[in-house]
Order: C-alpha cells, then structure tokens, then sequence
C-alpha cells in the first residue's frame, strides 16, 4: 500500500470535507462526509495532480467541495473566506 497524505480542511457539526493524497498518484480525492459517529461519504471529486486544465485545480474542487457541505450548516460562510481557509490548509498538505 503506498503512503499517503490526508487532511481536513472544513468541519463543522457533523460535516466534514477531507483531501487524501496518495503519493506518486495521478489524481486526489476530495471527499464530503456528513455523520459524526459512523460518517458517511456524501459526495466525491477526483482531482488531477497533473495541471492539464488549469480550471480543474486541487484548489477550486475543495472550494467546492466546502461551499457544498456549507449549505448544510446553520451559519453560511462567504465564499473569499472559505478560499482563505482552503488556501492555508492545502499548504499545510
């Protein structure tokens, strides 16, 4: 099994949005969780690593993939403070 690189980078009650990155792999996994003891994967995005189109970034997904599982929160979060958050937990990975 090859190592890989997973992070949250949104939690919010019982909403989760994780990035798993696999090393020496082609693509990352964006993943939306909703539950708190047994979460369940609600939604996916498969991302390419390598940059063949520059709309389809890592970076744009997980905005995605965050303003999707916002919409289920109480509080809704603007969308430059969401790209902030994203930015800085993605450099951490």
């Amino acid at each position: 099994m090859k190592p890989s690189a997973r992070t949250d980078i949104y939690r919010h009650a019982d909403v989760s949005v994780d990035v798993k990155i696999s090393d020496g792999g082609w693509f990352a996994v964006v993943r939306v969780w909703y539950g708190t003891r047994w979460p369940k994967v609600v939604r996916t995005w498969r991302v390419p690593l390598k940059r063949w189109w520059p709309w389809f970034s890592l970076e744009r997904q997980a905005v995605r993939a965050v303003e999707y599982a916002n919409r289920r929160a109480s509080v809704l979060v603007p969308r430059e403070h969401i790209e902030e958050q994203v930015r800085g937990a993605l450099r951490l990975l």
